[in-house]
């Protein structure tokens, strides 16, 4: 390609992102949103999040952008429709949209085995190494285990590559395509599917296929670009019953799975385009039947506990290709959550109404933000009024009260009285796990310190051989350490358990004598 021909590109690119991204025109505010800022703010403040951004879109016109509290608390910047949140899950529908513009292009098929374009991937079950297809990673029912693997990005500092490697000797928990449970890393496997067809990597082409043609300007994909920007959010997190600001945490290794930042400004144009079937500002980014295909049910899901309440009113609950979906009202939903340290988010789409709404907050695990949502959607429909924000605050309180309860759970199990096996200095070695790779236990100034990749805390001793774990970061919380012996009686490995989930963990270390 000559000189010319990349000027000529370069300007179609401008040119395009002007014609979807140049201000919008003054849009009165429809009658249907009369009153939802009040709402929304009287709510902010029964919620316990410090700021949230909004933007809704209707009929291919951005209806309302706003933000509502502070970036940080306890100073004074508010937010505004410009300011930088972590999106977290959301950016699996992005991932979803790159391999829809490769599939609407003819370079791939979604039933295509995975193995065709990775060479050498593997998981621990054969069948499932031979079978998976494009649409598995995209659709959780790998028979992996529900978030096994998420360590590989919060405890290590693998670059992706690694990660898809060491996916190998994560062991499955169900039959391939037997049942749901929820996988980050077959994301970050189909992020790096992308990048390996494009052959660039797959920031680069969220970049120039998405973010820089619909006019995204302040979205990014890790945690770096926002040094040095101005109008962030802070992350918030419930650390000893109280809302604390804490740090952006860089999982920027998981890709495709969870790592874009962006605006209800900027994601407000992405509604338009899901909205529009892959069709904005008279450019094609997709195939419309490829849209059909990303929003059509392909795992159900039981409705049964908390979900019920999650998805009120829904006779169905399915996950597509990135999105979840159910009935509502005689709608059908698409919509998907996203949280990382700090950070939620919520997208929701009523495509029978050409209606999307983006709810981005500073405080982790925000529940609440479905709520938010569906009051839209109440009021577009002219429902009767049911304070859709206040039942999903309760429902996170709930959901928050449920966690603490297990985990005291797990702690009044102790035994008191008992002593460890070994004088404690004998503890102290190298353990190692093929899954995630070394940690290490120092005998340092009389206490046990648990290293493992960036983290670490301090062990004490809890009962027999098992300690609590206190991690130096607030935000990770706490964990036991169970240390197991061999067939000799020494100590032959150890296994981390996190206190809510005592019987489910995928993070066992074998002692090793030396680092090699």
């Amino acid at each position: 390609m000559n000189k010319w021909m990349i000027g000529v590109g370069f300007f179609m690119a401008m040119l395009s992102a002007a014609l979807v991204a140049s201000p919008e025109k003054e849009v009165p505010v429809p009658e249907a949103l009369t009153g939802f800022s009040e709402y929304a703010t009287a709510g902010l403040a029964k919620s316990g999040i410090p700021g949230l951004a909004i933007g809704i879109v209707k009929d291919d016109q951005v209806v309302f952008a706003q933000g509502f509290g502070v970036r940080k608390l306890g100073e004074p910047e508010l937010i505004n429709a410009h300011t930088v949140f972590a999106v977290g899950s959301t950016t699996k529908a992005f991932t979803a949209a790159l391999l829809a513009m490769l599939v609407s292009e003819g370079k791939i098929a979604w039933d295509d085995s995975v193995e065709k374009y990775l060479p050498g991937f593997a998981l621990a079950d054969p069948l499932a190494t031979r079978e998976l297809t494009v649409r598995d990673l995209l659709t959780h029912r790998s028979g992996l285990p529900d978030h096994g693997g998420d360590l590989l990005y919060f405890g290590y500092n693998y670059d992706r590559n690694e990660i898809i490697r060491r996916l190998r000797f994560l062991k499955p928990d169900s039959g391939f395509r037997a049942r749901y449970a929820y996988q980050n890393v077959m994301y970050t496997v189909a992020g790096e599917l992308v990048a390996a067809v494009r052959r660039k990597p797959w920031d680069e082409l969220v970049s120039e296929q998405l973010f820089i043609p619909l006019g995204m300007d302040d979205t990014t994909t890790n945690v770096r670009n926002l040094d040095g920007a101005q109008n962030v959010a802070t992350p918030h997190a419930v650390l000893e019953g109280k809302v604390t600001p804490i740090r952006y945490r860089p999982i920027d290794s998981a890709g495709g799975a969870g790592v874009i930042n962006s605006t209800a400004h900027d994601m407000s144009i992405w509604l338009r385009l899901l909205l529009g079937e892959g069709k904005l500002g008279g450019k094609t980014y997709w195939k419309s039947s490829q849209s059909r295909e990303m929003f059509a049910a392909q795992t159900v899901l039981p409705l049964e506990g908390p979900r019920i309440k999650s998805y009120p009113d829904a006779h169905f609950v399915c996950y597509g290709l990135g999105w979840f979906l159910s009935d509502y009202q005689g709608r059908k939903l698409a919509q998907h959550s996203g949280n990382v340290d700090g950070m939620s988010a919520h997208v929701l789409l009523v495509p029978e109404e050409k209606l999307g709404i983006v709810i981005l907050a500073n405080k982790d695990y925000a529940v609440s933000l479905r709520g938010l949502a569906l009051e839209v959607v109440d009021r577009f429909l002219k429902l009767p009024k049911k304070d859709r924000f206040a039942e999903m605050i309760a429902l996170e309180t709930e959901l928050r009260d449920d966690q603490k309860t297990k985990e005291q759970a797990t702690l009044d199990k102790q035994v008191k009285e008992t002593k460890p096996t070994y004088p404690l200095e004998r503890y102290a070695g190298f353990y190692r796990s093929p899954l995630y790779g070394e940690a290490i236990v120092e005998w340092l100034d009389d206490k046990l310190i648990f290293r493992l990749g960036v983290m670490h805390g301090e062990l004490t001793h809890f009962h027999y051989d098992t300690f609590l774990l206190t991690w130096k970061n607030p935000q990770d919380g706490r964990a036991l350490v169970r240390f197991v012996p061999n067939d000799l009686g020494k100590i032959g490995g150890l296994r981390l358990i996190e206190l809510h989930k005592p019987n489910d963990s995928d993070a066992e270390y074998l002692r090793i004598e030396r680092r090699p």
